[in-house]
């Protein structure tokens, strides 16, 4: 399986949205559901949860994301090849009904609620065997950024 690296970060986010988005802050991530069922039934579970799962917000995918100067733009990796786009979806911070973006030591956050649904993004700051460079600068950039465009659009 590939590694996760900048140049596929910027790739699939340019495939995924066009290479006209102007990002502000770049990381890669991994989605949180808030309950995973299918991890409690090992591999097969996890092969089950592939199949069911259509976005990659159920299970744990690996994913990047963008901030741009209108939302966040995620893309959810495939399961099975770090190189493929699972599914994409853009976050206009217009739509997002709460956003809560954490910034700790090893890790940072990110938090959103849409349409009644909640999603996590969780970006590590250190990375074994990834090709990330500034992974942790990255991290914490996209959280500066999402907190100072929030707090100008007044989204709680």
């Amino acid at each position: 399986m590939a590694k996760v690296n900048d140049e596929a970060k910027m790739r699939l986010l340019n495939e995924a949205f066009g290479a006209g988005e102007n990002y502000l802050a770049t990381a890669y991530a991994v989605t949180l559901p808030g309950y995973n069922v299918f991890s409690m039934f090992g591999l097969l579970g996890v092969l089950v949860g592939e199949m069911v799962d259509k976005t990659g917000f159920k299970t744990r995918h690996n994913a990047y994301l963008g901030v741009t100067a209108t939302g966040v733009n995620v893309v959810i990796l495939d399961g099975l090849n770090n190189n493929k786009i699972k599914y994409a979806e853009k976050f206009n911070f217009t739509e997002l009904e709460k956003v809560v973006a954490l910034d700790k030591k090893t890790f940072a956050s990110l938090h959103m609620e849409k349409g009644g649904k909640k999603y996590t993004l969780q970006m590590a700051k250190k990375i074994l065997g990834a090709k990330l460079a500034t992974q942790k600068e990255d991290a914490s950039a996209v959280v500066a950024r999402v907190n100072e465009l929030t707090s100008a659009t007044n989204v709680a």
